[in-house]
């Protein structure tokens, strides 16, 4: 339709079009933010199970007694796993006898089976000072 002399305006089509448009935009900048707050909620998860495997290695390194095993536990948003596995070492001449152990933080967010994800990777010594 064609605007008559004096008239001022959009037509029908033109305004659907613009519609059309803008909710496009809209939903593409709502994807964008759905995605950043996802992955921000993602890394404030493992930054808690990180802190927390920290804490549970900086535990380990005062006990200095090491033996092979692993330990669990829950978070809100998840659970954490720490792995003990011993190292093989060559002693050395006139060295104290100390014992090696792999230390490995693990951290398994609540909707994921499996293993998880390694966010720490030690290796500590045992039986040293004793």
């Amino acid at each position: 339709m064609r605007n008559r002399p004096g008239q001022a305006g959009f037509t029908l089509i033109e305004t659907l079009v613009g519609f059309v448009v803008l909710s496009s935009a809209l939903i593409m900048s709502f994807a964008v933010l759905s995605d950043a707050l996802r992955v921000t909620t993602h890394m404030a998860a493992q930054e808690t199970a990180f802190r927390e495997i920290d804490k549970q290695i900086a535990r380990l390194r005062l006990a200095r007694q090491l033996t092979a095993g692993r330990s669990e536990g829950a978070l809100p948003s998840g659970r954490w796993t720490l792995t003990i596995t011993p190292v093989a070492a060559r002693p050395q001449a006139g060295a104290m006898p100390v014992s090696a152990f792999r230390v490995t933080g693990r951290f398994i967010p609540a909707n994921v089976v499996g293993e998880g994800r390694i966010l720490a990777d030690t290796i500590l010594l045992s039986g040293h000072g004793s």
